[in-house]
């Protein structure tokens, strides 16, 4: 990081705090004033308007975050889908570059993207969250298989080049607007 693994690890922690805090706040409200969205408990507050820009900058957010999720999909499953599917390279024109000097990883990713958009659009017709309560279990056999992937390979380079962890890690950054930069 930016800030440096000491600074990086004490901010996370406090915007856990924070967010533990404002949830805290959020169930409060949603109890006094029997609201049941952020919608409701916005204009019980401060009005109808308050629940139109509220819901606003919800739609805005979760726009950005579905982008990113898939994104970030597609880059985490592609190259776990060319190492367990073998043909699929020969299918995309084979060869480290692909073709017209695309790399596989590029010209498989759509299709990786459509499978798993395909896979879940089920689950976007849901009336209610509680139907999505055992999605959480995907979302944490791709944590374990990212944090594996990542112990794997940091032992390996640990191994190889035992010299860098105290070369190239960054404790503390030099100037605080890294951190501040670094702040989610």
């Amino acid at each position: 990081s930016v800030a440096g693994i000491v600074p990086s690890t004490i901010m996370l922690l406090f915007a856990a705090g924070i967010t533990d805090f404002s949830l805290y706040i959020l169930c409060c409200c949603a109890r006094r004033t029997g609201g049941t969205s952020y919608g409701d408990i916005a204009r019980i507050a401060f009005g109808n308007g308050a629940e139109v820009v509220t819901s606003a900058i919800l739609f805005l957010l979760l726009v950005f975050v579905l982008v990113a999720f898939m994104v970030l999909a597609k880059d985490f499953w592609t190259p776990i889908v060319l190492f367990l599917v073998p043909g699929f390279e020969e299918f995309l024109g084979g060869g480290e570059k692909g073709v017209d000097d695309v790399s596989v990883d590029d010209m498989a990713g759509p299709y990786v993207l459509f499978v798993i958009l395909v896979v879940i659009a089920p689950l976007f017709l849901k009336r209610d969250l509680h139907a999505l309560r055992h999605t959480c279990y995907v979302g944490f056999c791709s944590l374990v298989v990212l944090s594996g992937a990542l112990f794997y390979r940091c032992r390996e380079v640990n191994r190889e080049h035992p010299e860098l962890f105290k070369t190239k890690v960054l404790w503390f950054a030099e100037s605080y607007s890294d951190w501040i930069y670094a702040f989610p």
